[in-house]
C-alpha cells in the first residue's frame, strides 16, 4: 500500500519538474524584452513553485522554542546560506553591494549586479515563516489547521496587495521581499489546503484529468488576454511584485499550477520510465540556482550562429541543454560543497529536509 501511494504522489516531483522547466524557459531574454511566451509563463510558474511547496505543509505535533529553533536552523541552511553564497558568487564585491545582498530583493539584487532570480529564496523563507507561524496559533488555540489556513488565505493575499511595494521610480522594493512572500503563502495554502483532492484526482480516469488540464488552460488564456489589455503591468512580475489585477493574478496563477498539476499526473499515469523526470523534479533548486548565468550566455551565442530560428525553437533547446548542464554541476556541487546547494548531504531530498523539524 505504502509503494502504490509513493508511486501516485510521484506526479508532485513530474509537476516540479515542469515548473523548473517552465522558469528556465522564461529566463533567456532581458526583462525589456519580455513577449508572448514570457506572459504566459509568468502569469503562473512562480505560484506554481509556491503552491508545490505548499503541498507539503503540515501542523507539527508541538509549538514551543524547540520547534522554532528547528525550524530556524533549518531554513537558514537550507535557504539563507546558498542565497549568500550565490550572491557573493556573481556580485561586484563592494561593501555597498554587500548590503545590497544583505537587504534581499529583486531590484537591489540587480544593482549590485548579482543573480536577480535569488529574490525567490528569501521570499520562499518569509512564505514559510508565516506559515509556521499560522499552524502555531491553530495547535495553540486548537483550532482547526485547515479553516485557519482557508481564512490566512484572504487575510495574506490581502496585505500582499495592500502593503506598499516600493518598487517604482526609484525604488528598491521590500526587504526579503516580505510583501511578496504573503502573496506566496496564499498559493501555498492553496497547494496545503487542495492536497487531499489532488490525491484523489490521481486515483481518478484519465479523461477526467485532461478535462480538467483543458478548462484550466482554457481560463487561464482568457485571464492573460484581459491581464494584457488591462491598465495593469502586462504581465505578471512576481520578483517586484508587479501583480495587476488581483484577481487575475489568483485566477491565473491557480488555474496554470492546476493545469500543469494534471498533466504531471497524466505523465505519471503513462510514463513507465520516469526516473529521469523524477530526479529533475528532486533537484529543482540546484538547477534553479545554477542554470542562469550558462543559460544566457548560451542563448546569446545561439542569436549568432542560428540567427533566423524562432524564439521559441531557440528557447526550448537551451533550455535542455542548462538543465542538463545544471545537473551535471549539480552532482559535482553535491559531493564536495553541498551547503552551497542548501543540504548537507546527498542522501535526502532536498524538500523533504526542510521539511522535516
Amino acid at each position: 500500500m505504502d509503494s502504490q501511494k509513493t508511486e501516485r504522489l510521484q506526479y508532485i516531483d513530474i509537476a516540479k519538474a515542469i515548473a523548473i522547466f517552465l522558469v528556465v524557459l522564461g529566463h533567456p531574454r532581458a526583462v525589456e524584452d519580455y513577449g508572448t511566451v514570457e506572459r504566459f509563463l509568468y502569469a503562473f510558474h512562480m505560484p506554481l513553485f509556491f503552491m508545490m511547496s505548499g503541498i507539503f505543509l503540515k501542523q507539527k505535533n508541538h509549538y514551543g522554542i524547540q520547534s522554532w529553533k528547528n525550524f530556524f536552523k533549518k531554513n537558514l541552511l537550507g535557504l539563507f546560506v546558498p542565497y549568500i553564497m550565490w550572491a557573493a558568487i556573481y556580485m561586484s564585491f563592494t561593501y555597498i553591494n554587500v548590503g545590497k545582498v544583505l537587504y534581499g530583493s529583486w531590484i537591489v539584487l540587480r544593482n549590485a549586479h548579482s543573480l536577480s532570480s535569488l529574490w525567490f529564496l528569501p521570499v520562499l523563507f518569509m512564505a514559510r515563516t508565516y506559515q509556521e507561524a499560522m499552524m502555531h496559533v491553530a495547535w495553540k488555540f486548537k483550532w482547526n489547521p485547515r479553516k485557519v489556513a482557508f481564512v490566512c488565505a484572504f487575510l495574506f493575499f490581502v496585505l500582499g496587495m495592500i502593503l506598499p511595494h516600493n518598487n517604482t521610480g526609484d525604488g528598491i522594493g521590500m526587504p526579503w521581499g516580505f510583501d511578496i512572500a504573503f502573496v506566496a503563502s496564499t498559493f501555498m495554502i492553496f497547494g496545503y489546503l487542495g492536497r487531499p483532492y489532488l490525491e484523489k484526482l490521481a486515483e481518478r480516469g484519465i479523461l477526467l484529468k485532461l478535462g480538467i488540464a483543458a478548462a484550466s488552460l482554457i481560463l487561464l488564456l482568457i485571464g492573460i488576454h484581459f491581464a494584457h489589455y488591462s491598465e495593469a503591468y502586462p504581465f505578471m512580475l512576481m520578483a517586484n511584485a508587479e501583480f495587476g489585477s488581483p484577481i487575475l493574478c489568483l485566477i491565473n496563477g491557480f488555474t496554470g499550477s492546476l493545469m500543469v498539476i494534471m498533466i504531471a499526473q497524466i505523465i505519471n499515469h503513462f510514463l513507465k520510465h520516469r526516473n529521469w523526470i523524477l530526479y529533475i523534479g528532486q533537484n529543482t533548486m540546484g538547477i534553479y540556482l545554477i542554470h542562469k548565468q550558462f543559460l544566457q550566455g548560451l542563448y546569446n551565442m545561439t542569436i549568432n550562429v542560428a540567427p533566423g530560428t524562432p524564439y521559441l525553437v531557440r528557447a526550448i533547446v537551451v533550455t535542455c541543454i542548462a538543465i542538463l548542464f545544471s545537473l551535471f554541476l549539480l552532482g559535482i556541487l553535491s559531493k564536495y560543497i553541498a551547503e552551497i546547494l542548501g543540504r548537507p548531504s546527498v542522501e535526502k531530498n532536498y524538500e523533504e529536509k526542510l521539511m522535516e523539524s
